[in-house]
């Protein structure tokens, strides 16, 4: 329950900020030139209407009040209420943050404190951010508190009413101990300055029965559960070296269920440790099936060969 929470709530952040239904060529965050890109000094009069007492680190602010007509809004809208003090967000992070949804009465209706873990968002335009979101979240620091509301996309339902608070971050890509790889039979994967990996098949290469999985780094990081919705860098190749996916191509992590997946992902990422990068070596059973070339849904037949950064959960 608490990544299906987890999600409700994120995804006023993301799919507001959407100009309409997207395709697996387009990115989620494509805009007009007429959308409204920063929050104006109409709306963000607006939300001065969100006022708390004092809160403690890691604690739900009290004595909420919501003040003002939220229904004005004339688009999403976004501030600081109190500055953090410890490491700066950056740009294309994947910040842990406790939310709290509000209504229009000022009535707790979500609370991911509630849940007993934060959730993750990610600070990136290529991820579908709200601009104006991500306009007050960059090179903020860990610990501060925002404001962030947005009109309600049905008739008759409340704004989208929301107090956050930074609770950590971490760099879209594994941060773990590299580590050596001795066995000269398996592919050689190779990282650019950006940490985007390719990598060397040597001929004849093939998948064992069973999904293999390499680490590459070592993270020390809480352990990745089979039922975990976790964030993620990743590339695939098929065993021609042919690359198929990639999450860096399309410029920030991705997130899923390792419930939702192919069977060689969820038995070879459940157990790593989060700050890792892993290689996955996947039999076609394991993976979308025997044969060569694409199926019908276009997926990649055959053995399946990813690298995978593990970066964050839900």
């Amino acid at each position: 329950m608490r990544a299906l929470t987890a999600v409700t709530v994120v995804a006023a952040l993301v799919l507001t900020g959407c100009s309409g239904e997207s395709t697996p060529e387009e990115s989620p965050s494509t805009t007009t030139s007429e959308e409204v890109t920063s929050t104006t000094a109409e709306d963000a009069k607006i939300l001065e209407g969100i006022t708390y007492s004092a809160a403690n680190a890691g604690e739900a602010p009290t004595d909420v009040k919501i003040e003002g007509d939220f229904t004005k809004l004339s688009a999403p809208a976004a501030r600081e209420i109190s500055p953090g003090t410890g490491e700066t967000v950056e740009d294309g992070d994947l910040v842990s943050v406790h939310i709290v949804s509000y209504s229009a009465a000022g009535e707790t209706t979500q609370s991911t404190y509630d849940d007993g873990a934060p959730t993750t968002i990610p600070n990136s335009a290529a991820s579908g951010l709200v601009s104006q979101l991500l306009d007050v979240l960059t090179n903020q620091k860990i610990g501060a508190r925002l404001a962030f509301a947005a009109p309600s996309q049905e008739e008759d339902v409340d704004p989208n009413i929301m107090v956050m608070e930074i609770v950590d971050s971490v760099r879209p890509w594994a941060t773990g101990e590299p580590q050596e790889v001795t066995d000269a039979s398996l592919p050689t994967v190779t990282l650019d300055d950006s940490g985007q990996p390719s990598i060397e098949i040597p001929d004849g290469f093939e998948a064992t029965d069973d999904t293999q999985t390499i680490v590459l780094k070592q993270g020390d990081g809480a352990e990745v559960k089979e039922t975990d919705y976790l964030h993620a860098q990743y590339s695939g190749w098929n065993l021609q070296g042919e690359r198929f996916d990639s999450s860096w191509e399309r410029g920030a992590a991705t997130a899923f269920s390792l419930q939702q997946v192919i069977q060689g992902w969820t038995k070879g990422l459940a157990g790593q440790k989060l700050g890792s990068q892993v290689m996955l070596i996947i039999p076609a059973e394991q993976a979308y099936g025997a044969g060569e070339g694409n199926n019908e849904s276009g997926q990649p037949l055959g053995d399946l060969i990813f690298v995978v950064d593990l970066l964050a959960v839900n």
